[in-house]
C-alpha cells in the first residue's frame, strides 16, 4: 500500500485529542460554575455570567468538539487528507486562550476584553475553517455532501462577526438597529442552527450511514435540507434583528421544515439498515443517545414557535430560558456527546490501525468502548437533562444544582471512557513479524 494512502488514512492524533480535551474541560467548567452558582440559570438569561456558561458550553464544548473533529472527519468521511500544521497548532492555542479570556471577561463583566477575545476566537474558527473549504469543495465526494459542509463555515463566519459587532456596541463603537436583544437572539441562532445544525447535516450525510449502517442519501432529497435550513437561517437571523415578526416566523418554519427533510432522510436510512457488524454490542449506547438529542431538537423547534407567537412578557422570560436549555444543552451538547461516542473510536482504531502497518487489532473496533461508562454517560444525560429543564423551567436553583451534578457524572464518564478507548487501541496493535 502506498506511503500516500496511508498518510491520507490515518486522521491527525494529536491535534484531535487537545480540542476534545480542552472541549471537556469547557464542559466541566460549565458545570462546576452551575453547580455553584445555580441561581445563573433560574433568573433572567440575559446577565454577564450566565452568558459566560453559556460561550463555555458552545464556544468551548460544542464548537472545540467540532473543530477537532474536522481533522478525523476529513479522511473518514470526506476522503480528503487534513494535517495538522504549525498554523492548526497556532489556531488551537489562540481559539482555547481566547475562548478562556472572553468568559473570565464576561463574568468580571468587562467587555473591552471580551470584545479582543471574541475577534481572536473568529480569527482562531476561521484559519481552521477556511483551510478546510478547498479540501472539501475539491473531495471526490457528491456535491450535497459538500454543500452544507461549505455552508456551515459560511455561517459560523457570519456568527462571529455578529458577535464582535455586539462587543462593539456594547463599547459605543458600533450601533446595530431594532430591538434591544434582537441581534442577541440573531447571534445564537446563527450559531447554534447555521453552524452547529449545519454542520450536523453535512457530517450525518457521511457518519450515519457508516455508523447504523445504511446506503448513503444522494441527489435532491439530499441537497433539500441545507438549502431550506441556509434560506430559514438567514431569514429568521434578519427578522430577530430588525425586529420583523413576520420573518421570524417565516424563517423558523423553514428551519422546521429542514429539520423534518433531515429526519426523514434519518428514518430511511434507520428502515434500510444493513447487517451490523457480529462483534458489535447490543444495544449500541451511542446511537440512542443520539435519537434523544434529536428528540430534544423537535421539542426546542416547538417551544421556539411558541417564543415568536406568544405574546405575554412574563412567559416568554420562562420560555426563552427552557428553550436555551432544551436547544443548547438537550440537544446540541448531548448530540456531540453521542456522536462522538462513535466517532472518537473509529478514529482511535483507524490511527492504530495504519500505525501497526494496516494489521487489525487485537480489540475489534466496536469493543474498544467501556459498556459500564458508556451507561454512565448515557443515564447522566438521560436524567439531567429532564431535571435541569425542570429546575430552570420552575425557577428552582436547587434543582438545577442537583441537575447539574447529574449531567457532572455523565460527562466524567464519557471522558473516562474515551482514555479507556484510546488505551485499548495502542494495546490491541497486533506485533509486526517477518
Amino acid at each position: 500500500m502506498s506511503a500516500e494512502r496511508k498518510r491520507v488514512r490515518q486522521p491527525p492524533e494529536s491535534i484531535v485529542q487537545a480540542y476534545f480535551l480542552a472541549a471537556h474541560v469547557a464542559l466541566l467548567s460549565a458545570l462546576v460554575a452551575v453547580i455553584w452558582q445555580p441561581w445563573l440559570l433560574t433568573e433572567f438569561y440575559y446577565q454577564p455570567r450566565t452568558i459566560a456558561v453559556v460561550h463555555l458550553v458552545t464556544l468551548g464544548w460544542i464548537t472545540g468538539s467540532i473543530l477537532g473533529a474536522l481533522y478525523a472527519l476529513g479522511p473518514l468521511a470526506w476522503r480528503v487528507e487534513v494535517p495538522a500544521r504549525r498554523v492548526d497548532w497556532i489556531a488551537f492555542w489562540v481559539w482555547m486562550i481566547s475562548v478562556s479570556g472572553m468568559v473570565v471577561h464576561f463574568w468580571i463583566d468587562e467587555y473591552s476584553g471580551m470584545t479582543w477575545a471574541a475577534a481572536t476566537t473568529l480569527a482562531a474558527i476561521l484559519v481552521v475553517g477556511w483551510r478546510l473549504v478547498p479540501l472539501v469543495a475539491g473531495a471526490r465526494i457528491p456535491p450535497e455532501h459538500r454543500l452544507p459542509v461549505l455552508l456551515a463555515i459560511g455561517n459560523i463566519s457570519l456568527a462571529g462577526t455578529w458577535g464582535v459587532a455586539l462587543g462593539l456596541e456594547k463599547l459605543g463603537v458600533a450601533s446595530i438597529p431594532g430591538p434591544p436583544l434582537g441581534a442577541v437572539h440573531a447571534h445564537v441562532h446563527l450559531a447554534a442552527l447555521g453552524w452547529v445544525l449545519m454542520m450536523i447535516f453535512g457530517a450525518g450525510y457521511r457518519l450515519l450511514p457508516m455508523f447504523l449502517p445504511a446506503a448513503m442519501p444522494m441527489g435532491r432529497q439530499a441537497r433539500a435540507p441545507a438549502i431550506v435550513l441556509q434560506v430559514g437561517v438567514l431569514t429568521l437571523a434578519l427578522g430577530l434583528t430588525l425586529g420583523y415578526a413576520r420573518a421570524s416566523i417565516v424563517g423558523a418554519f423553514l428551519v422546521v421544515a429542514a429539520v423534518v427533510l433531515f429526519l426523514r432522510l434519518a428514518v430511511g436510512m434507520l428502515r434500510n439498515r444493513l447487517d451490523l457488524p457480529l462483534d458489535m454490542p447490543r444495544p449500541d449506547l451511542a446511537m440512542p443517545q443520539t435519537v434523544l438529542a434529536m428528540v430534544y431538537l423537535v421539542l426546542a423547534m416547538a417551544v421556539g414557535i411558541a417564543l415568536l407567537l406568544l405574546e405575554d412578557e412574563v412567559m416568554v422570560l420562562r420560555l426563552g430560558a427552557l428553550y436555551g436549555v432544551l436547544g443548547i444543552v438537550g440537544f446540541l451538547a448531548q448530540f456531540i456527546v453521542g456522536i462522538a461516542g462513535r466517532l472518537l473510536p473509529l478514529t482511535f482504531w483507524m490511527q492504530e490501525f495504519v500505525r501497526g502497518g494496516y494489521e487489525f487489532l487485537a480489540v475489534p473496533l466496536h469493543q474498544l468502548p467501556d459498556r459500564r461508562l458508556q451507561l454512565t454517560v448515557v443515564a447522566g444525560w438521560g436524567l439531567g437533562v429532564p431535571i435541569l429543564a425542570a429546575g430552570v423551567w420552575l425557577a428552582r436553583p436547587d434543582i438545577v444544582r442537583a441537575a447539574a451534578c447529574v449531567l457532572l457524572v455523565g460527562a466524567l464518564g464519557d471522558a473516562a471512557n474515551r482514555i479507556v478507548v484510546q488505551r485499548r487501541a495502542r494495546a490491541g496493535v497486533p506485533e509486526r513479524t517477518g
